[in-house]
Parts: C-alpha cells; sequence; structure tokens
C-alpha cells in the first residue's frame, strides 16, 4: 500500500485536529500482524508504514501513541504473542510510543473483546508462569483488558491483565460503561494494584447500521451528555481517561469536526472552540493528577499518565 501525499496530509491534519482539542494520547485501532491477520472488518491487511505515518505525525504534534488490538478473525492466545513482539520490535523504540513511567516505562495496549478469550488462554501471554509468557521481556506491555459484564472483572485479574477499560459510551448499555458501577471498579483496581481506564463520549447513535438498537441512542444535548460522562469519570480520579472516540462515525461519538448529515451527529452551533494548551501543573481539573498536557473547555479533557 502507498499512500498518496494527499492521504498522509489527512493523517497530519487529523493527528494535529485532536492536538488543538487537549488531546494528549491517539489510540491506534490495530488488527494484528499481516502474517497471520485477516485485516480490519473490511479486509484490509495491517500496514506499517501507515503506523509509523501516524506514530512520526504524533511526535511532531506531541501526541503519544497506544495500540487498541482488535479481535480479528483466528485471534488466540499465540497470535496475539507475536502481536507483542511485533508492536515491540517494530515501534518499541519510537518517541512517540505512550509508555506508563511509574509502571516500569512499559508501553500500553488496549485489548478490545478481551472476553471472548477465556482467562486460562491469557494467563499462558499475560501471567508470569506461562509457556508463552511476555512478562520481564522485550514485548511486556501494560495490557487492558475490556470490561463489560460484572464478573470481567475477576477474569481479567486469573487472565493476568495490567488494568481495563470499559470502552462503551453508552451510559447504561453495559455494566462496565455504566457510571454508578465506576466507584466499584476502581476499588477493585486499587485492590489488585490495576489500571481503572473510564471511557467516556459525546453521545451515540449507531442506528445507521444498527436499526434495532435505538435504546441506546445517547444525544448530545449540545455537549451536556459528555460534561456528564467527564464528571462520573472525574469522580473516581482516574490516572488515565479514554474518549470514544475520535472518528467512529458509524456509531455516531466522533468528535471530528463534523457537519451533521445522514444521522450522524454533532455539536451544531455549540461547537467548542478550545483556548489554547497549558501545562496540567497549571489546570484546575479535577483529572490533572499528571504532568501531560491539558485542555478546559468547560469540561474535563486530560488524558494525562
Amino acid at each position: 500500500m502507498v499512500l498518496t501525499p494527499g492521504e498522509q496530509q489527512v493523517i497530519r491534519e487529523h493527528v494535529q485536529m485532536m492536538q488543538r482539542a487537549g488531546i494528549g494520547i491517539l489510540v491506534y485501532s490495530w488488527w494484528g500482524r499481516a502474517a497471520h491477520s485477516p485485516g480490519d472488518a473490511n479486509g484490509r491487511p495491517t500496514d506499517d508504514r501507515v503506523v509509523s505515518l501516524v506514530l512520526d505525525a504524533c511526535q511532531a504534534a506531541g501526541l503519544r501513541v497506544a495500540f487498541h488490538l482488535e479481535p480479528y478473525e483466528g485471534r488466540n492466545e499465540q497470535s496475539v504473542r507475536s502481536d507483542l513482539d511485533h508492536l515491540a520490535e517494530a515501534y518499541g523504540g519510537h518517541p512517540a510510543l505512550l509508555r506508563h513511567r511509574e509502571r516500569g516505562n512499559r508501553p500500553i495496549v488496549f485489548m478490545y473483546d478481551s472476553y471472548q478469550t477465556p482467562p486460562e488462554a491469557w494467563h499462558r501471554v499475560l501471567g508470569a508462569g506461562g509457556d508463552l509468557s511476555v512478562r520481564g521481556g522485550l514485548a511486556d506491555f501494560l495490557v487492558l483488558g475490556l470490561w463489560v459484564e460484572r464478573l470481567h472483572g475477576e477474569m481479567l485479574v486469573r487472565g493476568g491483565f495490567d488494568g481495563f477499560y470499559t470502552y462503551f459510551a453508552t451510559e447504561g448499555m453495559t455494566w462496565g460503561s455504566t457510571h454508578a458501577n465506576w466507584q466499584f471498579m476502581a476499588d477493585f483496581a486499587h485492590k489488585h494494584t490495576l489500571l481503572f481506564v473510564p471511557s467516556v463520549g459525546p453521545g451515540y447513535v449507531d442506528t445507521a447500521v444498527r436499526p434495532w438498537n435505538s435504546r441506546n441512542r445517547r444525544e448530545r444535548r449540545d455537549g451536556e451528555y459528555f460534561s456528564q460522562s467527564l464528571d462520573a469519570a472525574a469522580r473516581v480520579m482516574p490516572s488515565l481517561l479514554s474518549l470514544t472516540s475520535f472518528n467512529e462515525w458509524h456509531e455516531g461519538t466522533q468528535i471530528e469536526p463534523a457537519v451533521p448529515r445522514d444521522g450522524y451527529l454533532d455539536y451544531g452551533t455549540q461547537a467548542p472552540t478550545p483556548p489554547p494548551a497549558t501545562r496540567s501543573a497549571e489546570c484546575t481539573c479535577r483529572l490533572c493528577q499528571g504532568d501531560g498536557l491539558c485542555v478546559q473547555w468547560g469540561v474535563y479533557v486530560a488524558p494525562c499518565i
């Protein structure tokens, strides 16, 4: 795959949009090594040249990058071990790679739909004594699993995960995305020395692709829904916050600049104009506890680590 100069410019412009919005981390949707993954939902294989362009663009804009390992067909513990090896070898030395300074300076990988693989299989890769273990080696990432149902917390511990996130931008759609459960999840994370990354979003509407799912629609309400989600996250004081999403258009969660059309939602006349970024040490945002960049728009956007 060869990207045209125009396509390369689109990547740079998207990263610059994130930077202007006060986002500090880009979580890149990655579909595994081309050697064993059939690619994304449209059959497009992973291309390392695109990943490198994204990393370079983020470095230039002062952003960091983490990987979101998608559930490609055939994903299992053996293929994931190979994926982690590849990420470490190909990108482990890149300055834009997000690393958690308080967790051994290790890079972070989000494992989507982790519950589809049994904990015993994950433990082979993520457990210290597993026969495929990455622990203590070059590919020793901080791996965060997806917590959807209440029982998933114990499954993540047994699997050897380093933490968890909630992903879904619909409050109440899953047990994990229900704000009232976040304090329990934060306490669980503290008890097991795990990272808890709550996920917030500006709204949700996916009926263009899932006509039966109207009950999970959440109106943006001129930013009020987003603000309420951020307030809920602030109450559990996470060190890292994820935003769903920058441009997941088919689920209506995007914050990419947009014109409302075909059922997609946007802020319309209430679109915020962010001020220049400031150091978080000068910021009064309740989520700012680190020294990453943070911007306040009247809501808290603080992907600090």
